[in-house]
């Protein structure tokens, strides 16, 4: 059985995602966290996300080939990157595979939870 969420949260910084967990929350969405490539994948097979934000770093991958696959199991998801380590080539290209917004860390959360929102009216 599928079910739905309206945001993936992929980060293996666990003090950071849990926040901001807790702040979309507060908005009123439907969240599931993963803490690695591995564990998203396995969400994004059983479970239909509206969005998802993503670390370009991750312990056993990286966001962007992340965001790839995602496309592929879930066309019409919107997707927001978070990057310690700015490449703006980078953003450009994946920005016109559909990522709607490219943020590098530290970053402020009302940033990020202002462009999933506006990904999410679109």
């Amino acid at each position: 059985m599928v079910s739905t969420y309206d945001i993936l949260l992929v980060d293996d910084e666990k003090e950071f995602i849990d926040i901001l967990a807790k702040r979309l929350k507060k908005r009123g969405y439907s969240v599931r966290v993963a803490y690695s490539v591995e564990r998203a994948l396995h969400l994004v097979h059983d479970t239909l996300f509206r969005a998802a934000i993503l670390d370009v770093n991750l312990p056993d991958g990286n966001g962007h080939d992340l965001f790839e696959i995602i496309l592929t199991i879930q066309p019409e998801i919107q997707a927001v990157m978070l990057t310690g380590y700015g490449d703006l080539q980078k953003a450009f290209r994946m920005g016109k595979k559909g990522l709607c917004a490219y943020f590098g860390k530290p970053c402020d959360i009302d940033e990020i939870l202002d462009a999933l929102s506006e990904a999410l009216k679109g």
